[in-house]
């Protein structure tokens, strides 16, 4: 996801210098023009990488599930209970212990 990331903004950066550049020291106005053209586009690529990287990271990651969990509490009834299978031992620890015979 980080080189997705990384080919996601990099458009927008390249954008961001040739932006400044013409707007700062050229004043071609041609220029100017295409790259505000193209401002949209790169701002929506980067929107769209951003919203799908949260997504994955909600659905891959049980850290961030939690961290969701309890920024929302209203969320705990949605989430699913997990299985838990708890074991009682049905004797004492000493009887259920495995003793070695001596020779």
């Amino acid at each position: 996801m980080t080189v997705v990331s990384m080919l996601a903004e990099l458009p927008y950066g390249i954008h961001s210098l040739f932006f400044l550049y013409y707007t700062e020291f050229s004043r071609d106005t041609d220029m100017i023009e295409f790259l505000v053209v193209l401002q949209g586009p790169s701002r929506l690529f980067l929107a769209l990488n951003t919203m799908s990287h949260c997504l994955i990271s909600l659905a891959v990651s049980s850290q961030y599930q939690n961290a969701v969990v309890s920024l929302f509490p209203i969320l705990r009834k949605l989430k699913k209970p997990r299985n838990l299978i708890k074991v009682t031992p049905s004797g004492s620890a000493e009887s259920n212990m495995m003793t070695r015979g001596t020779n």
